[in-house]
């Protein structure tokens, strides 16, 4: 197997098809060849400067190939726990893999000179890690924690757990980690969440096959807490998939009693997801193909809660996801704040009087944020917003933002709007 031509090809099915990483990824890609690629879309900017700092003259467009194989090469020689002339050789081997042997020569020679030049990846220039107009917004909406959050993107992103209270504890769950020789630590936001020192298959994992534990980050853990559920609560899980926080809602409201817990997605292959991870959780809930924006399946339906985990750009997630960057057009933000509110405005008909509904995004951008409650609420005089009362992320006029951290949790918004009886 050749990790670098996997990655090549998984690359170039982001950059030039315009997939997701997650779509693009070889079948069977091994763990190297994983790691490169999230690894050369998280420092994609540095290494493509250094790669035009590198090159003679441009590559032709057809060609994006070996300008993938390239960038593949400097991020080993950077970043990867290999020696220089093995990188070098691996990366001229995959240009034969390539069917482009008149690339060798260049391949050698680019890795070569940047070996000489001591590996000093964009030492010489202070090179944006975000697309400019990303980055002109991100400065825009967050002047004062921009750096923090730009560094944030460019890490690893850490490997936390959620435990499954209803049938055990954390305590219960960090002690047999740690007995199983994996080093970890209690998240320090919500009660249920575990961090890995060190990130570990899911299969050697002890409890996970058993539902005991769930992967989701602390940010998004926050979620099923702030809807404040009872023992007889209806809860609609709109925009379920992939299902961490359904399987979250059921893990509550298993603990409390009854109530009737109902996820929906567009989907039905993203609803198969749901079930799957409900059925490892031991738990249940009533699951139903949808689309939001003409809820017809609901209409006769009405909910004490409501959470809406809506479609975003996910910004706050990119360095779980570094494709965003590629991926994402600044004229992406205004569609998507469009649909945003309009499923806003479409879920709030299923409300109860007195109810609740929590709208989050994994956004960190005003325009996804409070910018579309704020215009739902100018819509809707029986919708008020309840103030989140807590010590993490920040106050913002309609709800709370947490900022990505380099070493805990990515960047999440949240938004509490209760309804009023109708008029």
């Amino acid at each position: 197997m050749n990790d670098y031509l996997d990655a090549v090809q998984s690359l170039m099915g982001v950059t030039r098809e315009g997939r997701s990483l997650d779509a693009a990824l070889k079948p069977g890609a091994s763990p190297l060849a994983k790691q490169i690629c999230y690894g050369v879309l998280r420092h994609h900017e540095v290494l493509d400067y250094d790669l035009e700092r590198l090159l003679r003259k441009p590559l032709r467009k057809k060609d994006l190939d070996v300008r993938t194989l390239l960038l593949i090469g400097l991020y080993g020689l950077a970043h990867l726990r290999q020696p220089d002339h093995a990188i070098v050789n691996l990366a001229v081997e995959t240009t034969r893999h390539l069917k482009k042997d008149w690339a060798s020569g260049l391949v050698n020679g680019v890795l070569r000179q940047q070996i000489r030049s001591q590996k000093t990846v964009g030492a010489t220039a202070d090179i944006p890690m975000l697309p400019n107009w990303l980055a002109h917004q991100i400065n825009s909406d967050w002047p004062d924690d921009s750096i923090e959050i730009t560094s944030a993107f460019s890490e690893a992103p850490p490997m936390t757990l959620r435990v499954n209270t209803c049938r055990t504890t954390r305590e219960k769950m960090l002690s047999a980690l740690r007995q199983a020789d994996i080093s970890c630590h209690p998240g320090s936001l919500s009660n249920d969440c575990i961090y890995l020192d060190v990130p570990h298959s899911v299969a050697d994992i002890p409890g996970f096959s058993e539902g005991l534990l769930s992967v989701q980050d602390e940010g998004a853990q926050m979620a099923a807490p702030l809807l404040q559920v009872s023992a007889t609560t209806s809860v609609l899980d709109a925009c379920a998939a992939p299902g961490g926080k359904t399987g979250q809602l059921a893990e509550k409201m298993g603990l409390l009693g009854v109530g009737r817990l109902t996820a929906v997605d567009v989907s039905p292959s993203r609803i198969d997801m749901i079930k799957d991870n409900l059925t490892r959780l031991q738990m249940s809930a009533e699951l139903i193909v949808c689309d939001l924006a003409e809820p017809s399946k609901l209409t006769s339906d009405a909910f004490d809660r409501i959470l809406l985990d809506a479609p975003c750009s996910a910004v706050g997630v990119i360095r779980r996801h570094p494709d965003i960057k590629m991926l994402r057009r600044p004229t992406d933000i205004a569609k998507l704040a469009n649909t945003q509110h309009t499923l806003l405005a479409s879920v709030w008909r299923l409300l109860r009087d007195g109810g609740l509904l929590l709208y989050t995004t994994c956004s960190i951008l005003h325009a996804e944020n409070d910018e579309v409650v704020g215009r739902f609420i100018e819509q809707h005089t029986e919708a008020s917003v309840i103030s989140i009362d807590a010590s993490w992320g920040i106050a913002t006029e309609y709800g709370r933002q947490l900022l990505p951290t380099t070493s805990a949790h990515d960047g999440f918004y949240y938004s509490l709007i209760a309804r009023s009886k109708r008029p």
